[in-house]
This record gives C-alpha cells, structure tokens and sequence, in this order.
C-alpha cells in the first residue's frame, strides 16, 4: 500500500464528526475548566491567606467558622481538579485509540511529507511566512529519510526551539524538514482543535503537569522513542515567552538527563516573530512572519551527570539559543526613538493571545519554571522574579488593608457558587 492509501485509509476509519469539529477549530470543555481551576486555585490561596492575617485580630469561634467554610470550599474544589483529571485522562484515551493515532514510527516519517505540505498550504493561507537567517547543521543532519535506531550512522536529534506563539511549530516545521516527535504539556489546548489531526499523524508525547504519574513517566518514553530512531521537538522553556526584555524564560535540567541517556544531540533554534517582514530595509506589514535561526549541534555528553553539571549544561544550552535570537535582533534595521510605538509589544501580545484565547500573562507565569537558589544553610528558595520583588512586602499589616470577616465571609460565597459541579 502506498503512503498516501496508507494515510486515506486511517483518515476513512476516523470519527467524522470529531474530524470536521477539530478542522472548524471548534475548541474544547478541557482548556475551559483548566483556565477556571487554574484561577479558582490561586484565589483560594489568597482567601486562606487572607483568613490567616485574620487570626489574633477576631474572636477564635469566627476563626475557625471561616476557616471550616475555607475548608469546605477546599474540599469541594479538590473535587472538581480530581473530575478535571478524570476528563482529562478519559479524552486522552479517546485520543490515543483513534485511526490517525496508529502509525509506526516509520510509517510516520514516511507520511511527514503529507503534513508538512498541509502546514505549507495552511501557512500561505493565513498569512504565516518564515524565513531561516542560517542553518548550521551539518549534512547528516539535514537528513530526513526514513531510518531504524542508528542505521545511518547519526545520532538521534533532539530539536530545541525557543517559545514565541501558538504558530511558531508550523513555520519551524517547514524550516528544519525533518520528521520529529512533539513533546507538549498543551494536549488541553489541542484537543478539538485544528492541529490535533496534524499532530497525531506527525507523533506527539502528551503529559499534565498535575498529573505525577505523566510526569515522572514522560523522560523514559522520550529514551524510547529517540533510541529507537525517532527525533524530538522539545519547547525547553516550557510555555511562550511573553517577556518585552527577556530573551529566554527559565528552562528545566531533564533535557539534560533525556539527551545524555538516549545520546541524542540537540539543534537549539532560535525563533522570533514579527507582523512584518523586510523589504530592502523597508518593513512591511504581512502577517505573521517568522525569522528562525538555526545553531550548531549542542552535545550534552560533554557535561557530566551531577547536578552542577547539569546546571552548567542548560545554563550553556540557554547561552546558545539566547545568541541565536540576539543575530535574528541584529538582522532588523535600526529605528529612531521618537518613531517608537510604546504600545507595540501590548499589542504584539494581544494579537498572540487572540491566536489561543487560553492563554494569557497569568497562565504563562503558572508554567515558567522557577528556579531555586541555594542559601548558605543547604535551604532552597525561588528566584524572585524581577517584579515580583515587592511580592513579601504585600503581606505586611501596613500594607493596604486587614480583611474583614464580612468581606472574608462574601468572598467565600463567591466561591462556593463558582465551584458547584455541573
């Protein structure tokens, strides 16, 4: 059977109806009761902070009427995260069972050219350009034929992009060619959406983050995967860097520990994204335009396995990927101050944000890796971020003002409606 009969075939034994949902992008109950757990959990840690500053300053019996109409509340919210992760694993499920979800591996390589050549179409379609300012990958890894565990002779590729946006992994899809596996914590987001149908073709390696099981589980299924042949396409950072002046967001050490054990080496690609492109030093509105900078294979067996080292490995990766986005800043002209628009970057955001409505500056901050720091004791802190400096002092009695009991008690109430099942 060729390639092609061997895709339509698969493409026949789908669901129809949740083929054409997923095409009309119609979205999902996922990301939605994510979006509201997510917030609902940080407002409760509020409300109990809140009711802490209470303690010593109200008679004990109001105390403890909050505090066990918190825990009420609590309990219920822990409910419905426990009905969220059962929905989440039941529609996994569903997912990995369907047709389009059965290829081999090889099979799979030799499909990408059908999904590479939709990501095209559908790129030109909406607007979506790219251009590669150098690729410095060697000649065997260019390669994109279908091979076994090492038959060629190469190592197997892990592929480290930086983060801008929802379509950057199209236009890096086109730039590097090569058939690669997805890592993504996103499947909340891709359910029932356009992209699901493309990416279970291509191959993909879902987890939740809520979920320890997934994980802890994940690294080895990557192993696997890379020494059985396959590539992988990892977003280290682990969400979109929505940062003005940040080049790279924080990245966490298991790349470290995926890429020594399975001998893979990592291609860092630097990307970045514009809603023009330039012409003869002339920028020119067109879209999304993308501007991709491929480096230098990076070898994580040249770092040893003890935590310093592997602190030293993604400091040395992160070095590499935040020069290969500063040569994509020094490809763009020179602008004078007063022609600045001060509300460029608010707005490149808004236009991101509208591309997935999911996310947004509080959802990004939940999945940016807080590194700690080691204090003289052996004790581990969070590095602050730069605005969160001030964050302790909000919890000081001059600070604004002490909560009452009735507005602890009216908060709670909001609550409470909030989070009734369905």
């Amino acid at each position: 059977m060729s390639d092609f009969n061997l895709l339509m075939e698969a493409v026949k034994k789908e669901n129809k109806e949740t083929l054409i949902q997923e095409l009309k992008n119609t979205g999902n109950v996922l990301a939605d009761e994510q979006k509201l757990l997510r917030s609902e959990r940080k407002s409760m840690n509020d409300i109990l902070r809140d009711i802490e500053k209470l303690k010593g300053r109200i008679p004990f019996d109001e105390y403890v009427k909050l505090m066990s109409e918190y825990e009420n509340i609590e309990n219920g919210l822990q409910q419905r995260e426990k009905h969220y992760i059962d929905l989440y694993l039941k529609k996994r499920e569903e997912e990995d069972a369907r047709p389009l979800n059965q290829f081999s591996l090889d099979e799979r390589k030799a499909l990408h050219k059908y999904v590479l050549a939709t990501y095209k179409a559908i790129d030109r379609v909406s607007g979506i350009s790219y251009e590669v300012i150098a690729d410095r990958r060697p000649k065997e890894y260019l390669s994109n034929k279908v091979r076994t565990a090492h038959s060629d002779g190469r190592r197997p590729i892990i592929y480290v992009p930086s983060h801008i946006g929802k379509n950057d992994i199209q236009a890096i899809s086109e730039a590097i060619g090569g058939n690669y596996y997805l890592l993504s914590g996103d499947f909340e987001h891709i359910q029932g959406g356009i992209n699901a149908p493309f990416l279970a073709v291509l191959g993909r390696y879902y987890f939740n983050e809520w979920i320890k099981e997934q994980r802890q589980s994940i690294p080895q299924k990557t192993i696997d995967h890379l020494k059985s042949g396959g590539d992988l396409m990892w977003f280290f950072e682990g969400t979109w860097n929505m940062s003005e002046n940040g080049i790279l967001l924080p990245a966490y050490w298991s790349i470290v520990s995926v890429a020594q054990e399975a001998n893979a080496i990592i291609i860092p690609i630097g990307v970045d994204q514009y809603d023009y492109r330039v012409f003869n030093l002339v920028p020119i509105k067109t879209g999304n335009h993308f501007k991709i900078n491929i480096g230098q294979p990076f070898d994580m067996n040249l770092y040893g396995k003890s935590n310093e080292e592997k602190t030293a490995a993604v400091n040395a990766l992160t070095d590499a990927l935040a020069t290969l986005k500063y040569e994509i800043w020094c490809t763009e002209p020179m602008k004078k101050r007063k022609k600045l628009d001060m509300s460029s970057w608010d707005k490149f955001k808004e236009k991101r944000y509208k591309e997935w409505p999911y996310f947004s500056d509080e959802y990004i901050a939940d999945l940016t890796f807080k590194p700690k720091q080691v204090l003289e004791d052996g004790s581990k802190i969070p590095i602050s971020k730069p605005y969160d400096v001030f964050e302790p002092l909000k919890n000081l009695d001059f600070i604004g003002k002490v909560p009452t009991v009735a507005g602890m008690k009216r908060r709670l109430d909001e609550k409470q409606k909030v989070l009734q099942m369905k």
